[in-house]
């Protein structure tokens, strides 16, 4: 007769080789199931992103570091949800919502916000030209100087900040040059300071930090500072819906599209793969095996009888 007798390591084989396929499909499945979670979450933090952003209005642009961080301070210290964007070489922006736009612009000129950039005497007489006079040498060195004390005044315990000028020499018309150096300091101190001993402590700094400078030479002015200020912001009303806002939505709902898209095309591949052809395949091995014992039982009765 004209079957086909499977030995024990065969249909041993047959199996592994069955199980294995069957693994691989598994596993190509799982793949497919990972990716579609990223993908679907990939669009869920954009569309956020997307709403976020187009919702916010730029309140000041092009600031400086210290500038931005200020600002930012002042309007958060007043439950104002403003943000700090960076725009590389164009410095940085200030962004609030909508709802806040008219709070934040009211502490804006309740504060004097921004503050002014800071004027640096040693941009005036750069390191870098050809020939440098003695008074831009002498200028230079003391603007560093007032840089350097108002850093170590705010590091003084109470002291909130601090700025030092001091006194240039300038030349009168007999050519006699000013020696004696002198010093004026602003400080603003939190509340509850004796200040009569702070502005010794101040002077006796000052007078051994600073070179040919007497003691009466060295003016301090005290200011409290005021303590932080923490209140809602007066909402304003809510206006009509602008540019801004419709592009938020389209974003927001064509991110929201594709995520329900993605997901619905993960499930139908899940419910599609045990139906699929391509699953037939797999059973195949194990149906040989048995057909095949099967026979070789029937053989070996026959061959008893």
């Amino acid at each position: 007769m004209g079957f086909r007798v499977f030995d024990h390591d065969e249909r041993r084989e047959r199996a592994c080789q069955a199980r294995d396929k069957h693994g691989r499909h598994a596993d190509s499945n799982m793949r497919v199931s990972m990716s579609t979670r990223r993908l679907a979450r990939a669009i869920l933090c954009t569309a956020c992103l997307a709403v976020a952003g187009c919702n916010d209005t730029t309140l000041l642009e092009k600031l400086d570091q210290f500038q931005a961080n200020q600002t930012l301070a002042a309007l958060q210290r007043r439950n104002i949800a403003a943000r700090k964007i960076s725009r590389g070489k164009q410095g940085y922006d200030i962004a609030v919502p909508p709802d806040d736009y008219t709070a934040a612009v009211d502490t804006l000129h309740a504060l004097d916000l921004p503050p002014r950039a800071r004027v640096d005497i040693a941009q005036a007489f750069p390191s870098d030209v050809m020939v440098a006079s003695p008074s831009a040498e002498r200028a230079r060195l003391l603007s560093l100087i007032e840089q350097r004390l108002e850093q170590t005044l705010t590091t003084i315990e109470s002291v909130d900040r601090a700025s030092v000028h001091l006194s240039y020499p300038l030349d009168d018309a007999s050519g006699s040059a000013r020696h004696s150096i002198h010093i004026a300091a602003l400080i603003v101190h939190e509340a509850g300071v004796d200040e009569q001993e702070l502005v010794v402590k101040l002077k006796r700094f000052l007078r051994n930090a600073v070179a040919d400078t007497r003691y009466e030479d060295i003016s301090i002015t005290l200011f409290e500072s005021e303590p932080p200020q923490i209140a809602p912001p007066a909402r304003a009303e809510p206006a009509p819906l602008d540019s801004r806002r419709w592009l938020s939505f389209v974003l927001g709902g064509g991110a929201s599209v594709g995520l329900l898209s993605a997901l619905g095309w993960a499930r139908w591949r899940r419910m599609r793969a045990p139906r699929s052809h391509a699953d037939e395949p797999d059973r195949a091995p194990f149906d040989a095996v048995v057909e095949s014992s099967g026979r070789i039982d029937n053989a070996r009765a026959r061959d008893s009888r």
